[in-house]
């Protein structure tokens, strides 16, 4: 049977309201502090000299990505709470895998640009169980045949604004949204009400579009070299929804041709969605992993 229902997505990690506000900070004072005394030099429209007006930057490469994934789902058929499933240890989804990523950004004015970034995870696994699993409104039983699958789609979109952009910094805020589509299924033999014996397949899915707003700086090191550093957040609890999302990254660039470089990098992800309005459904995913790409800016 399949029974797609609302869920809660929290991708799995410690960072506060007051961390966040933190971090955030330090970012706007590192981007503030290596621009201070910095001349505007050159031309004002390129300051960095990436390209031939950085307008257009779009970057290819490798996601290596770790997980940590546990789901809960109550049936509403009978009372109690389902399994806390580790989707990893109970059933043999990989813990890490390799994807290819997508991201970029559009300068529309000198101050201002749209940045957006793509990419899927796909995964699914199959294995005899070695313990009970309740989920939704099936008891799969200890040593059945389960299949799990489990998916992520990410598009996002942010406005960027920079106070200052000088050929040191460029640093400002962002206001954007993050669209994720996230879903768990498990599959197998397993009992359903009275019946015993019978094939069923629990499918949960959410879809989350969440506003975020954050802090961004790139400095530039010296030569060709730069780093690049974002944070943004978004919380809210509403009714019997609540739901936050943290999003860090960090990248070193290196710009040896005009129009082309590389960079590398590394990025934290913490999405939380709760609903209990009706039953009770839980899911924790965290997702965390280094970079690798090239960049071509025009």
């Amino acid at each position: 049977m399949c029974d797609p229902r609302r869920i809660s997505l929290d991708y799995e990690a410690r960072m506060s309201t007051r961390t966040f506000g933190k971090l955030a900070a330090a970012l706007a004072t590192l981007g503030l502090a290596a621009g201070q005394g910095a001349a505007e030099a050159g031309d004002p429209d390129n300051p960095f000299g990436r390209g031939k007006r950085d307008i257009v930057s779009v970057s290819v490469g490798g996601f290596l990505t770790s997980f940590n994934t546990t789901a809960r789902v109550d049936s509403d058929q009978v009372s109690g709470s389902g399994t806390e499933v580790d989707l990893e240890d109970d059933t043999s989804l990989d813990r890490e895998q390799s994807d290819l990523r997508l991201d970029g950004y559009w300068r529309f004015a000198r101050k201002h640009r749209l940045e957006f970034g793509v990419f899927s995870l796909r995964r699914n696994a199959n294995r005899v169980i070695d313990r009970q699993i309740e989920f939704g409104d099936t008891v799969f039983d200890v040593n059945g045949s389960l299949s799990s699958e489990f998916s992520t789609d990410l598009l996002k979109l942010a406005y960027k604004y920079s106070f200052v952009r000088n050929p040191r910094v460029d640093a400002g805020i962002s206001f954007g949204l993050s669209t994720y589509k996230a879903s768990v299924s498990l599959s197998g033999f397993g009992t359903v009400g009275t019946q015993t014996g019978t094939f069923s397949q629990e499918e949960e899915e959410v879809y989350a579009p969440v506003p975020l707003v954050g802090a961004h700086a790139e400095v530039k090191l010296g030569g060709d070299w730069y780093f690049k550093g974002s944070l943004e957040y978004f919380g809210v609890r509403v009714s019997d929804v609540e739901a936050s999302l943290t999003d860090a990254r960090a990248d070193f660039h290196w710009y040896p041709f005009e129009h082309f470089g590389f960079g590398a990098g590394y990025n934290w992800v913490r999405l939380s969605y709760t609903n209990v309005s009706s039953t009770t459904v839980d899911l924790q995913y965290t997702y965390d992993g280094v970079m690798a790409y090239g960049t071509y800016v025009f």
